[in-house]
């Protein structure tokens, strides 16, 4: 509860919600939905909290006030509320960023812990796309949006469990949410290059692939969807090594941030048996 209290003993404390407002606001300045919200938190109930704020922010008309009380509830519901669920969560996190095998397990522990924990959940997301079970992260998709469809990451989430799912199913609509997403420029490129790809459509793949090696040049996946497509006509070994060769010193540190991209160098198998194809057929031909 020490995380929960900080938060919001001191928002009381200085009559001040997660958006920055003079010290010297007081209550009867707040939304009345924050306040309420805020006590139903204290007394662990996070989801009359978050049912508070939803239908405070479904009659407000004002565009201002909406943008409030949803940073509000986006900050409610990735609250722990128990120091247990935390460990739980953290031990999950670095369980999938070391390469570890038993985060799925971790996550779902601190589910049960922290029910509604938005933050829980969508780790829990990317550890299902890691394991690429598609069909239980839709699942759990479908519950973050019941509970916060205003958080940043769920545009990105929901794009690439349906590109793990059903790829066809996405649309033009889709790929104008996922640019409008508030991650990185560096994920929604390589979301977009894996769709692309996909649909075979392989000028945009490649053209997307390059706009995210120009965002960051030590991002393996960028070198490993266009090796996919040069591929096609006997190009990409060089591609194709640069990836290897980033795979190589992935660790930790790189995964936590490289966070957003379940599948980062899940492909190295793919990518050396192709390799060693093509040396074969080079040798045959000598």
């Amino acid at each position: 509860m020490n995380l929960l209290f900080l938060f919001l003993v001191t928002a009381f404390a200085f009559g001040r919600s997660p958006t920055a407002h003079p010290a010297n606001v007081n209550h009867k300045d707040k939304p009345l939905a924050v306040v309420e919200a805020r006590r139903e938190m204290i007394d662990g109930h996070r989801m009359k909290a978050i049912k508070i704020l939803t239908a405070a922010i479904l009659k407000e008309k004002s565009v201002a006030m909406i943008k409030e009380l949803q940073t509000e509830r986006d900050h409610l519901a990735q609250i722990f509320l128990t120091n247990e669920g935390q460990k739980k969560y953290e031990l999950a996190e670095s369980s999938r960023n070391s390469g570890g095998s038993g985060f799925l397990t971790f996550y779902r522990q601190a589910m049960q812990l922290e029910p509604g924990n938005t933050r829980v959940m969508a780790g829990y997301v990317l550890g299902l796309l890691t394991a690429k079970d598609c069909g239980e992260a839709l699942t759990i998709i479908s519950q973050i949006r019941n509970i916060d469809p205003s958080m940043a990451e769920l545009r990105y989430l929901k794009f690439r469990a349906e590109l793990c799912s059903n790829p066809s199913a996405l649309t033009a609509k889709d790929d104008t949410r996922l640019a409008q997403s508030s991650l990185s420029p560096l994920y929604i490129n390589i979301a977009r290059a894996q769709e692309e790809y996909l649909r075979g459509n392989m000028k945009s793949a490649l053209r997307f692939a390059r706009e995210a090696m120009k965002i960051d040049s030590k991002f393996p996946q960028s070198y490993y969807w266009a090796f996919k497509v040069l591929s096609k006509d006997g190009r990409g070994v060089d591609e194709a090594q640069r990836f290897l060769y980033l795979c190589r010193g992935v660790n930790a540190e790189v995964r936590r941030h490289y966070t957003y991209e379940p599948r980062l160098c899940t492909q190295t198998d793919e990518v050396e048996q192709a390799l060693k194809t093509e040396e074969a057929k080079k040798n045959e031909t000598d």
